[in-house]
């Protein structure tokens, strides 16, 4: 029989980038941003202008001066995601697909070779073009052969299931927690339950 694919997100699934970029904002801004400052309800599309209250040009000199200080090297895998990702292997084949930006993909493979070396078949990402045309992660999701998609963007696991691909909405951040679409998903709020689900299906 052939193994399922399953398709898993970097950010805020496998590691925590959300509040690795609240800490370097601290840090290098002066700003003073709680973790629940991070957890406000609201739209992923311009979600850190709003909570930071600032301009969009602040919001991404802020944004990218993280990325190019090399902040997505070092943050640390979420707890619980080698042990569960490596559980699902026996099992799966496992494939990154995450829309981070051409400029990210060095750093990307840097981090997955230092955190989960030998696991993902494939990595992929979509930046909102690929191969000169605009695709979701769903229609990716097809052109791969997933069967699963664990993200935590509300539009990327609808896209999926709109293709016949089971989504898990990961984690429970501001731009998901109070999203109405979001209960038409199945929500997994940690890599424990990510287990759980998989495990379930025998």
């Amino acid at each position: 029989m052939k193994r399922q694919t399953i398709a898993v997100d970097i950010d805020d699934v496998l590691t925590p980038t959300n509040d690795a970029i609240r800490v370097y904002v601290n840090e290098h801004f002066g700003a003073n941003f709680s973790v629940e400052d991070h957890t406000q309800p609201g739209d992923y599309v311009g979600y850190f202008e709003r909570i930071w209250q600032v301009s969009k040009e602040e919001a991404d000199h802020w944004y990218n001066s993280f990325i190019h200080s090399g902040g997505l090297v070092v943050t640390e895998p979420l707890e619980g995601s080698l042990e569960t990702i490596t559980h699902l292997k026996e099992r799966f084949d496992l494939v990154i697909l995450s829309a981070r930006h051409e400029d990210q993909v060095e750093m990307t493979h840097k981090w997955l070779l230092k955190h989960f070396p030998n696991v993902f078949s494939d990595v992929r990402f979509i930046s909102g073009w690929y191969h000169g045309r605009k695709i979701s992660k769903g229609e990716v999701c097809l052109e791969i052969g997933a069967s699963y998609l664990i993200d935590d963007n509300v539009e990327h696991c609808m896209g999926a299931q709109e293709n016949g691909v089971t989504a898990l909405l990961f984690g429970e951040y501001g731009w998901s927690k109070e999203n109405p679409v979001a209960r038409k998903l199945h929500r997994v709020y940690d890599w424990k339950q990510v287990r759980e689900y998989f495990d379930a299906k025998g």
